[in-house]
Order: C-alpha cells, then structure tokens, then sequence
C-alpha cells in the first residue's frame, strides 16, 4: 500500500448511510425535475416487422431495430414512458405480403393483439401503483402496418384512452447530391443509409449486391426481390401478375426499381443521410405527440 492510499480516510458504514439518506432528497428533487410528470404519462411502444426480407445485407428484422430505436430515443429526450416493443406485423398487399414477409398477421390479428396487450399492460401498471397513462403512442419502424392510422379511433375507444399511431419515417425527405430527392420505402438507399447509421448494415452482402447488379441488375434483383422497394416483385419482368396491385398502389416502387436496374445499377449508401433520417424521424414524432396532447386537452377541457 502507498503512502497516499494510508492517507485516505474511509468513513465508517452508518456515517455513509446517514449521508446517503440526506441526499435523498436532493436526488428526488433532481429526478422529478428531469422526468416531467406530465410527459411520463404518456405510454410509449415500438412496432415494426420481426421477420420481413430485406436482402442480404440488412437484418431480416430492421424494422424492429428501427422502431425500437426511434423509440428509444423519443423517450429520452420528451421523458416519456416507453413500456415495450409490440410483435404484431401486417401488410395490405394480404396474402402476396407473405412471399417478401412470411412473419405478417391477418390485419384483425394485429388489432387485437395491440388492444390486448395495452390492456394487460395498463391494469398490471395501475396495480403495482406505477404513474398514471394519459394516452398510448406507438412509434412503427414497418410501413406494413400502416392500416393503424384508420384504426386509432377504435383501439382508442377500445382501450379507453387516446391512441395515436405514428408511421415510419412519415412526410421525411432529403435531398442528396448524388442521388436527389430520398424517401425511404423498402430496402432502398436511405433505409440502407440508416442501417448503416446503426450498424446493422452488412457491407460484405452489400458488396456482393453491387457487384453483381454492375454486371446484371435485373439479376441482382432477383436473388434479393426484396430490394430497392420489392424491385424484383414490382417489376413486371421479374414479377409477372401477381403482384399488380401492389404497383398501382405504389408506382413510386416500380419508379425506383426501373431506377436501379437502368440508371443506378447499385445500393449506394450514406452513413449521414441516415442519422439525418432517424434525427428528423425523432423530431417529427416529438411534434405529432405534443399536437395530439393539445387537442385532447382542449377536447377534454371543452366536455
């Protein structure tokens, strides 16, 4: 032992218990000033997709990752309650989602999975005496599950409290020099952007894509049909008939194949561009919750 060490002084076990109980205070006070009672009222939960296609060089479940992510961080900078991740997924396309998305449930399925479990969720918290809910958010990482935003009067009346379903990466643009105007949809550029971001993203498959999609694009996208927004399902070439209502509701999808398979001929990839996705996907949820409360309280205060 040095002489510093011998120097020190060690104070005894009840002098460190007496000066813990008198910080006590202090660090409730610290506390409640962070957590805003308010903001902790609002119960948060994450959605995405646990077993979708993706191509090689993403994880099959991104859209968890993601959501959970989004949420994550959401609860940190409002101090809201975020409860837990949801396993629920759908998809409109119905049956032919299940080629791309064998994971996806009956749209029924979904909502009653999502009521029940905010049920459960609520009456184990108001027994265990934990803060009181004022609304439910999810937060969604899988643009499948979208058919939520028609149903939120319903879950809402259901569970009895305000619902609000916020989509992925809703109303979000960004312009790039390299490659224009970025909306993400499925396996494109930005949602390999933001797997990068994340470091979910595989650059070893992702080489392997780009090489072969160099050499023969049409056939890169048919070993990995799910990329650049299900290329190798919306596009007629490679996907035939079945998939044609999928094109005519989305053409934007059918766009950004022709793209990459005439243009592009690779997945290109920013690290910035996708933190720059999940910073402005956070601050537009932040937004869409503290207009939602509003209306509610003045709906509230109106009855």
């Amino acid at each position: 032992m040095s002489h510093q060490d011998q120097n020190v002084d060690i104070l005894s076990h009840n002098t460190q218990k007496k000066l813990i109980q008198d910080l006590i205070p202090f660090i409730v006070k610290i506390e409640n000033q962070k957590y805003n009672k308010k903001n902790y009222s609002i119960k948060l939960y994450s959605i995405g997709a646990h077993f979708e296609n993706h191509g090689k060089a993403l994880p099959f479940n991104i859209d968890d990752y993601i959501a959970r992510h989004l949420a994550t961080r959401l609860s940190e900078e409002i101090c809201c309650d975020y409860i837990g991740h949801l396993p629920y997924c759908g998809d409109r396309e119905g049956n032919n989602a299940k080629d791309w998305n064998p994971g996806v449930m009956e749209k029924e399925v979904v909502i009653n999975g999502i009521i029940s479990d905010i049920k459960n969720d609520l009456s184990k918290r108001k027994n265990l005496g934990l803060s009181p809910s004022t609304c439910i958010v999810i937060i969604s990482g899988h643009g499948g599950n979208n058919f939520l935003v028609e149903e939120q009067e319903k879950i809402g009346r259901l569970i009895n409290m305000p619902f609000l379903y916020l989509p992925p990466f809703d109303k979000i643009s960004i312009k790039h020099r390299k490659f224009g105007k970025l909306e993400i949809t499925h396996a494109d550029h930005a949602e390999h952007s933001v797997a990068d971001f994340l470091g979910l993203l595989d650059r070893e498959e992702l080489q392997k894509i780009n090489n072969l999609a160099k050499k023969d694009p049409i056939r890169a996208l048919k070993e990995n049909p799910a990329i650049m927004g299900l290329g190798g399902y919306v596009l007629p070439e490679i996907g035939g008939e079945k998939y044609q209502s999928l094109r005519v509701r989305h053409p934007e999808l059918v766009k950004m194949a022709k793209k990459f398979v005439y243009n592009d001929k690779k997945i290109i990839i920013d690290k910035k561009v996708g933190e720059l996705f999940i910073k402005r996907a956070i601050i537009m949820a932040k937004k869409r919750i503290c207009s939602f409360i509003k209306i509610n309280y003045l709906y509230k205060s109106k009855l």
